[in-house]
């Protein structure tokens, strides 16, 4: 009698695991797990002279509001979706989002409009650059046909000359070279000033409404386009009563759950705030669409809508497991896109626990 009772509760747990869900069973299940990112940042270029050209963004070649006071930068700030996948405060999104990119090819476009940038200026930027080095080595001569000057104070404002005048021949000789910079002679850098979180059924009006975050998967290197960011507080808010929990098998579906034509369901922020903001304050959006094509080892084919800002979602299946998450989209379409499988976030997980 005790091996049939086992044998039927065990028949029970299979078939509520496997038990189709509606669309709105989903959303409702997840919504609030569901958070809209705000990363803000720029980029610099640092000079082997030590002079930083600030910037904001890279478009179509072209470095935009580019300049040498820092407090002049204007700040740029993308949006993306992540989802809770601890207790914890831990939030799952892609790398892309916490970390982005100047350019969408490679670092060599960003060297190329940074060329294009001092030709197009090499009057205004070039001239007064040089200047300045030029200004500053006959200052330091003057100082060293002080006949008072000490032998100490001597050499070491000889050091600081050679200093200027070996990069004002850097200078000199990038202009001769046509302004060829490289890795070597500009390091690109990204600097984070926010990234943050906000929570679906809230209101945000500022960027003060984002939770921090941290990203603590940052310095792992991970090959697949993945991050998770955590909660300053480590805190997942209580409302959160459902997540992706990738502590148990039974809310992470294999390939075998992701056939031709199979359902999958995305929740996420289209758009990020432009669409997210309502009258009654912030609102995530399910989305659905079938798989595609087989999943390699990969990534997952399928055709979901997105919209900017979806990068990060959680993709569902019929049975609320998570299948993948959300990075990337065809060219020229919006209604064919990828994402990664879930085994590779649960690996990520695993790093980050370790």
């Amino acid at each position: 009698m005790k091996i049939i009772l086992l044998i039927f509760c065990f028949s029970v747990f299979l078939s509520c695991g496997n038990e189709k869900l509606t669309p709105e069973e989903i959303y409702e299940k997840y919504k609030e797990s569901v958070v809209l990112i705000r990363q803000d940042y720029y980029f610099s270029f640092t000079f082997k002279d030590g002079t930083v050209l600030y910037f904001n963004e890279l478009v179509d070649g072209v470095l935009i509001n580019a300049v040498f006071n820092e407090d002049e930068i204007i700040e740029y700030s993308l949006t993306g979706t992540g989802f809770f996948i601890s207790s914890t405060g831990m939030i799952a999104t892609n790398k892309h989002v916490t970390s982005p990119s100047v350019c969408a090819d490679s670092e060599f476009d960003a060297y190329l409009a940074l060329k294009e940038h001092f030709t197009a200026n090499n009057s205004e930027i070039y001239i007064n650059i040089v200047n300045s080095h030029v200004e500053q080595i006959d200052l330091l001569d003057q100082q060293l046909s002080d006949v008072n000057m000490s032998q100490e104070d001597y050499n070491n404002t000889m050091i600081e000359r050679e200093k200027w005048y070996n990069d004002y021949l850097f200078w000199t000789n990038l202009e001769k070279n046509n302004f060829n910079f490289n890795a070597n002679n500009a390091v690109l850098q990204i600097h984070s000033t926010k990234l943050g979180v906000a929570f679906n059924n809230t209101f945000t009006t500022d960027v003060a409404d984002f939770k921090d975050c941290i990203d603590i998967s940052n310095e792992l290197n991970f090959p697949q386009d993945l991050a998770i960011i955590q909660l300053k507080d480590k805190k997942t808010p209580q409302n959160v009563k459902d997540f992706a929990n990738l502590s148990h098998k039974i809310s992470i579906g294999g390939r075998e759950s992701l056939k031709i034509n199979s359902k999958v369901y995305m929740i996420g922020f289209n758009s990020g705030q432009e669409v997210g903001n309502t009258s009654n304050g912030l609102a995530n959006q399910l989305t659905q669409g079938t798989v595609s094509q087989m999943p390699d080892k990969s990534q997952v084919l399928y055709s979901i809508p997105t919209l900017s800002g979806s990068s990060g979602s959680p993709i569902f299946g019929e049975n609320g497991e998570l299948l993948a998450v959300n990075y990337a989209g065809i060219s020229n379409t919006q209604n064919f896109n990828y994402g990664i499988l879930a085994k590779h976030l649960l690996n990520l997980f695993k790093k980050v626990n370790n």
